[in-house]
């Protein structure tokens, strides 16, 4: 068997952090728009009485999360077979595009798994949102809670920079900046309300800007780059941009009947500070 399974990556369009939970869990509320990062994990049958996962030219660390899925998994089936996976990255770590939780998903898919989504959610609080067939929907809680709506017809960008950003640090710093700051700047059902407008703006492709995140300030206080990009985005009409995630990509969001060809002219003023621009 030599199976090669598609991967895709996401964009967190809008992000609010409500709370943290006594487990030490961050409750969420999100917008999650999926984008096809052309990732690919190659799958065969493994020879040895345990999974084997490697990526080329990437050095795997601990236990990959793909390894860890499939732990999980056979905890509900015992049934799995042993698997032997190639993953071919197309996004690094540290970009807040779920690449990791893609590659989870895919192989969660792929083996067929039944797992709660509680339980998919300590995989990575993304996982879920991969496990569904949905182009966009409001992800909540710790990731477990799913809800699809109406993709939104524009284009988008997505900017890989050659920096990154480690999650667990940034979670760090976001709860030092909000809560010195009294706590996080929206509860649940404001988060809910902005989003809703938000996608109906973007849906009838209205001006909204700079789009909700709560990494966002933290970050713009140590790269001065994301303030440049975002100038950028607004001179050459884009309608919304912003950080996705804990960082460090950005995203870029045009009308669909226009073509952000200027946009690419002049980012490459950029080009030794970028890895890659992705336009799904």
């Amino acid at each position: 068997m030599h199976i090669i399974k598609n991967s895709y990556a996401k964009v967190n369009i809008t992000l609010r952090v409500t709370g943290i939970r006594n487990d030490g869990y961050h409750d969420m509320y999100s917008l999650f728009y999926r984008i096809n990062a052309s990732e690919k994990l190659h799958i065969s049958n493994s020879v040895m009485d345990y999974d084997v996962v490697n990526s080329p030219g990437m050095l795997i660390d601990g236990e990959n999360i793909i390894a860890k899925a499939l732990r999980i998994a056979r905890e509900y089936d015992q049934n799995i077979p042993f698997l032997n996976i190639s993953i071919y990255k197309t996004i690094p770590p540290g970009m807040g595009l779920g690449g990791g939780s893609g590659n989870a998903g895919a192989i969660l898919d792929f083996v067929g798994a039944k797992l709660p989504l509680d339980v998919v959610s300590k995989i990575g609080a993304d996982v879920p949102f991969f496990i569904k067939d949905y182009e966009a929907a409001i992800v909540s809680g710790i990731g477990d809670k799913i809800e699809p709506v109406r993709k939104l017809q524009l284009n988008i960008a997505v900017i890989i920079p050659k920096w990154t950003n480690s999650t667990e640090n940034a979670y760090k710093l976001l709860d030092m900046y909000w809560l010195d700051l009294g706590g996080y700047p929206l509860d649940e059902k404001a988060a809910k309300e902005e989003l809703i407008e938000i996608h109906s703006l973007l849906a009838s492709n209205k001006f909204v800007g700079l789009l909700p995140n709560d990494f966002t300030p933290i970050l713009l206080e140590v790269n001065a780059l994301y303030e440049k990009f975002f100038r950028i985005f607004n001179d050459t009409g884009a309608i919304a941009w912003g950080i996705s995630g804990s960082g460090a990509s950005v995203f870029v969001l045009y009308p669909d009947d226009k073509l952000p060809s200027l946009f690419l002219d002049k980012i490459r003023i950029f080009d030794e500070f970028i890895d890659k621009v992705i336009m799904p």
